[in-house]
């Protein structure tokens, strides 16, 4: 009877233990879920942080395409504008000539 209580205290002590260990993996894949939800949402506003950054590199894309081609404008417009001045200028001239003549 001595070696039974003995044997049912032992398996007792085994039984306490296997709980213990049992709750401590718990415990551990408890954590080792959140660490990798954290992971996860992580790598979630990485994304979005990159998406943004894409963003804003294509709209400053489309600005600076924008300012070259209004830039582009501009200058045709000043050429054009200065090919006009000279022409007036030229038949100024020859106004003045005939004039003088």
């Amino acid at each position: 009877a001595a070696a039974l209580r003995r044997e049912v205290e032992a398996a007792k002590g085994r039984a306490a233990e296997a709980e213990e260990g049992a709750g401590k993996a718990a415990r551990g894949a408890e954590e080792a879920r959140r660490a990798a939800a954290s992971e996860q949402k992580a790598a979630e506003e990485a994304r979005a942080q990159r998406d943004q950054a894409a963003a804003a590199a294509s709209t400053a894309e489309e600005a600076k395409a924008a300012l070259g081609e209004r830039a582009a404008r501009a200058e045709a417009d000043s050429a054009s504008a200065v090919g006009e001045a000279r022409a007036r200028a030229e038949a100024a001239k020859e106004t003045a000539a005939a004039a003088e003549a």
